[in-house]
């Protein structure tokens, strides 16, 4: 197998590429980067496989048994680490999310994280939605030299890219080592372990959706009121050990709480 070169591959999902029109009108083309003419228009690569490919290095994407490399939520930092040992790769926000009750129709997963590496002065901010194993790793946002006080703000980049069309909202875990909320609800998250208001302002719309949807779709009104959404924020290394994600039901276990953790449902469990 060819060896990797992690500036090779930087370069390649930092260099915007060329596409040709072939429909619409130059005008309808974003100008990022201030390239495009009125036959072409230019973009990055976005999606982590892609830019392997364009890099050369296919084979790195040849399954490993009956695991195919960028294929699994869980495994995306052992993945980059297996390609350069330099990279770190930290989870920001995540969203797991089941039918209620669980009939096994669907499984989602969804990740917001940040990639870096001592070895190049450009990182990324990575985000992957997996519905039932559809994966796809897209990189949000470009960064060169980023500042420390930036990487702990990007948790607002992350609530900005989050869609509100889904409902999927079951179990919300965000990293405590990212700045949530406004200054004043970041210090009391921090003093007090009070999850921000504002961030339950923010994924309540997600939650009476996905409650919204079960009534049109006629379940009863029991298991309606058992619907609800999880917010912990969490150590890094708690996130990244994935703790019970093997048993969901059993997730998030607030009574193992450690120093600096926290847990809340948006709506109250006892709600008539």
């Amino acid at each position: 197998m060819k060896k990797f070169d992690i500036n090779k591959f930087i370069k390649t999902l930092i260099t915007p590429k060329e596409h040709p029109i072939v429909m619409g009108s130059p005008s309808d083309y974003k100008n990022e980067f201030g390239l495009n003419t009125k036959k072409s228009y230019f973009s990055r690569i976005r999606r982590i496989t892609t830019a392997l490919e364009d890099s050369g290095y296919e084979e790195i994407l040849e399954p490993r048994g009956n695991y195919y490399p960028f294929s699994k939520v869980d495994n995306i930092e052992k993945d980059f680490i297996r390609l350069d040992k330099s990279f770190k790769y930290s989870p920001i926000l995540q969203i797991r999310d089941t039918p209620e009750p669980d009939d096994g129709m669907y499984y989602y997963e969804e990740e917001h994280g940040y990639l870096s590496t001592k070895k190049n002065e450009y990182s990324f901010l990575l985000g992957v939605e997996n519905r039932n194993d559809n994966f796809d790793l897209n990189v949000i946002e470009v960064f060169k030299n980023i500042k420390k006080k930036d990487i702990k703000k990007l948790s607002q980049k992350v609530l900005k890219n989050q869609s509100k069309t889904w409902n999927y909202c079951r179990w919300i875990i965000l990293n405590n080592s990212y700045i949530w909320g406004s200054d004043s609800e970041h210090k009391a998250l921090i003093s007090k372990l009070i999850v921000p208001p504002s961030l339950k302002r923010f994924f309540l719309p997600m939650l009476k959706k996905k409650i919204k949807f079960y009534k049109d779709c006629g379940h009863k009104p029991s298991d309606i009121k058992k619907i609800n959404s999880m917010i912990c924020i969490l150590n890094e290394n708690r996130i990244k050990k994935k703790i019970s994600w093997t048993n969901i039901y059993n997730f998030p276990f607030t009574s193992k709480l450690v120093k600096g953790e926290v847990c809340e449902y948006l709506l109250n469990p006892n709600r008539d």
